[in-house]
């Protein structure tokens, strides 16, 4: 325990910083002398409260924090657990010694001396003690153990999951009497269910959690009665506090990522870790979706089924235009119509009412599943005149993630059938044929062998080959190169393909639609120069109305088309679109586009009355954005003849898969 907010403070500033700071720029930030920091850091209450990471001082450059991430993590969980139990303490003095020893108990990193809980609570040994009595008998009765070494201090021992038992437990029961209650309220709980947990947790920790509460309800289509809502924001408080003293669940993995909860706890999970400065571990992530499927079972009051006059022929519509995009039938896709009326009802009452989530994945969405973002984009007009709504990014993204999930359902006999080459060893093999199919459940492993067998394989027999030897020569559209150690790149570059694949397989582009196929070199500094400039050259070529560059401003002040890469993919209103067209536009320097930077822009102009040319222009789109090479090569053209070469190399090469 850190006794000096000063101490606290200054392990917090090297930790956010990263790298050396000098005391000067300590003291400086802290109000103090650089002597006081010199004193502060030569204190041996501070290295013991850091260790195993330690401090490395270089003359001229300052000191900087040393240690494994999971150690520089582990010290950023301590400092957090020291900040809420800080002003939780303050709150607890209002209440019993009894019930603020309980919490001190449930909370503490690290057994706790009888003298520091009389320092608190102003009390003798002797009284203290008194107090044992009653909480060793209240823990036994829950099958927890109050330990006590002597000049070692007190702490809790037994299974975890008891612990949180009796943790929920002493929630719900603490005694509360008005001179403690602070008379706020939150419209989804009763006045003293909000207080009981502002008073253990904090106003500001509770706060928090219930935006995390309620972007359950968004993920599960659901709205959960008051004693719900108000069980698992207790529940999520008291993951976190126990998390942040290192205290995890341990567990057999459940097979859940098929649930929709699943998700639900993984999108919680980003959230947690944002706001509260921890890492959850595996393990309760599927603690996480066992609360959310313990609240499904609590239910009694679900979001009512026609919050808005949305049809499902209106969403059916909406699903043909982004179909038609990717070249993938989702129309007919019965689970993912019901799965998107019961999200987008939903959401169009949050936009009307103008409540606004943020989305964790957005940047994920935009990065792993740029084509499935960039059909969405342009195909939602039509039903966001129909409800007078706008969708932004973040409303979008989690559109996405329906349909991403609708594109993996229709993988061949609902697996893929894989050949891994490797020549690790048998126990290296096993481990990747194990890890590839634990993060990759789309994938069946089939077959494995060594990069000597390969010109023996039937390769017509498999849908995927992963090699990870890298000795493996072929162009084959189905081989990719992974890691031995199997990184998280390698997760994302088989996930991206297993939706691509879909994707580039269907198109059947026509040879007249390069015709509508334009590029420029250009040098202007702003995106809005790029809409002015290039709506006024389609106007005057005859591809669209006067009118689309603002169209274009009105779409990106919605949802930013910035894709990242150095990538951005605006478009207008189809209903101004006479001819379609793509335009790309390479810039001589990066512009900021929103919180990016951008030197290749593709303009897209698209009706979906020519399906054959859309598909062309997002063919060609998706291959790009997809391909650093090809990237790298538009980049270095100087006309339309080198980009059409280009293309026309690419459009040889997948022929001749």
């Amino acid at each position: 325990m850190v006794k000096s907010e000063l101490l606290k403070n200054i392990i917090e500033i090297l930790l956010e910083c990263g790298s050396y700071m000098s005391v000067a720029q300590i003291a400086e930030q802290l109000h103090v002398s650089t002597k006081t920091i010199h004193n502060y850091l030569n204190q041996h209450q501070l290295q013991a409260f850091i260790r195993p990471v330690v401090f490395e001082k270089k003359q001229k450059l300052g000191i900087r924090l040393i240690g494994t991430e999971e150690e520089l993590d582990a010290l950023r969980s301590m400092i957090a657990a020291e900040n809420i139990n800080r002003i939780v303490k303050n709150n607890l003095l209002k209440l019993s010694d009894y019930s603020f020893i309980l919490q001190v108990l449930f909370t503490s990193a690290k057994p706790c001396t009888t003298q520091e809980l009389g320092d608190m609570l102003f009390m003798s040994k002797t009284s203290i003690h008194t107090h044992f009595i009653a909480i060793e008998d209240w823990l036994k009765r829950r099958n927890i153990q109050l330990m006590k070494k002597e000049n070692h201090g007190i702490w809790l021992e037994g299974n975890e999951r008891f612990i949180r038992e009796a943790y929920k437990d002493y929630c719900l029961n603490i005694p509360l009497n008005e001179d403690t209650l602070n008379l706020t309220s939150f419209d989804r709980l009763d006045r003293n269910h909000y207080n009981r947990i502002v008073m253990i947790f904090t106003k500001e920790v509770t706060d928090k959690t219930i935006q995390i509460a309620l972007l359950a309800e968004i993920i599960l289509n659901q709205k959960m009665t008051e004693n719900s809502l108000f069980y698992l924001i207790i529940k999520l408080n008291i993951l976190i506090n126990r998390i942040c003293i290192h205290k995890i669940i341990i567990k057999p993995l459940q097979d859940v990522k098929k649930l929709h909860e699943y998700l639900g706890a993984q999108v919680m999970k980003i959230h947690i870790e944002e706001m509260f400065k921890i890492k959850i571990p595996e393990n309760e992530l599927y603690e996480i979706t066992e609360y959310l499927l313990e609240t499904r079972l609590q239910k009694n009051n679900l979001i009512e089924k026609n919050p808005t006059k949305l049809s499902q022929p209106l969403a059916e519509k909406f699903l043909q235009n982004v179909s038609q995009c990717l070249q993938v039938d989702l129309a007919n896709d019965e689970d993912l119509i019901h799965n998107l009326l019961l999200h987008l009802q939903p959401a169009i009452r949050r936009i009307k009412y103008g409540a606004k989530i943020e989305n964790p994945l957005i940047y994920r969405i935009r990065h792993e599943f740029t084509n499935i973002y960039l059909a969405v984009l342009t195909s939602i007009e039509e039903l966001e005149k129909y409800e007078q709504v706008a969708f932004d990014s973040n409303e979008i993204g989690y559109i996405c993630l329906h349909i991403a999930a609708a594109i993996n359902r229709r993988e061949r006999g609902n697996y893929i059938k894989t050949c891994l080459i490797c020549n690790g060893g048998i126990t290296i093999t096993q481990y990747l044929e194990s890890a590839i199919q634990k993060e990759v459940r789309e994938i069946q492993i089939v077959k494995t062998c060594v990069s000597d067998d390969f010109n023996y394989l039937a390769i017509g027999q498999y849908d995927l080959i992963l090699d990870a030897t890298y000795m493996i020569k072929n162009d084959q559209a189905k081989l990719i190169q992974i890691q031995e150690m199997f990184t998280k790149e390698d997760v994302s570059r088989i996930r991206h393909w297993i939706l691509g694949k879909f994707v580039l397989d269907a198109f059947k582009e026509g040879k007249s639609e390069s015709e509508n196929l334009l590029y420029f070199n250009d040098d202007l500094k702003t995106k809005e120069e790029v809409f002015l400039k290039y709506g006024e050259y389609l106007f005057k070529k005859g591809y669209v109305k006067a009118g689309y560059a603002e169209s274009m401003l009105e779409r990106e002040n919605r949802a930013s088309t910035a894709l990242g890469r150095y990538i951005a993919a605006p478009h207008g209103s189809r209903e101004l679109v006479l001819v379609s067209a793509l335009v790309i536009v390479n810039l001589k320097k990066t512009i900021v586009w929103d919180e990016y930077n951008v030197d290749l822009i593709f303009i897209l102009a698209v009706n979906f009355s020519t399906s054959m040319t859309n598909q062309y222009f997002f063919k060609t789109l998706y291959e790009i954005i997809k391909d650093d090479v090809l990237i790298k090569k538009i980049k270095k053209s100087a006309n339309l003849e080198d980009i059409k070469k280009i293309l026309t190399e690419l459009e040889h090469l997948e022929k001749s898969r």
